[in-house]
């Protein structure tokens, strides 16, 4: 539910409670966050799918394609499943796809928005493992 209902309904009352410090933020605070956070992406400096920001962390931080990996994973796992030899080629033809054409051209992109900040995690972290 959208937490602007609840900073109205309970404003005092704890909407979570941060798991390092211990702080609790009420519903109130909450909103008040929630706001702040949609004012600064509404900037008019920012437009729709402006990139002003690297994951680096998380799954990010070992990989460099997290999601491209799982879907890999995933096809190998269904065809495994399957006992379909036939599709073992489909997912080298799959991964080739991936590596020398989606990735490529995502990373020459992000080479040409964050400059040195991306060049540092791509020698930081690998493509796949």
């Amino acid at each position: 539910m959208y937490p602007g209902k609840y900073a109205i309904q309970h404003p005092d009352k704890p909407a979570f409670i941060m798991a390092e410090s211990g702080e609790v933020v009420t519903y109130r605070e909450y909103e008040a966050r929630c706001n702040r956070l949609a004012h600064l992406l509404r900037e008019p400096s920012l437009k729709q799918k402006d990139h002003y920001a690297i994951f680096t962390d998380g799954i990010y931080g070992r990989s460099r394609n997290p999601i491209y990996l799982s879907m890999l994973i995933g096809f190998a796992g269904i065809a495994i499943g399957a006992g379909s030899l036939a599709s073992f080629p489909l997912l080298v033809v799959f991964w080739a796809i991936l590596q020398f054409y989606v990735i490529a051209r995502e990373e020459r992109y992000l080479e040409a928005k964050f400059g040195q900040q991306y060049s540092d995690y791509r020698n930081t972290v690998r493509r796949w493992l």
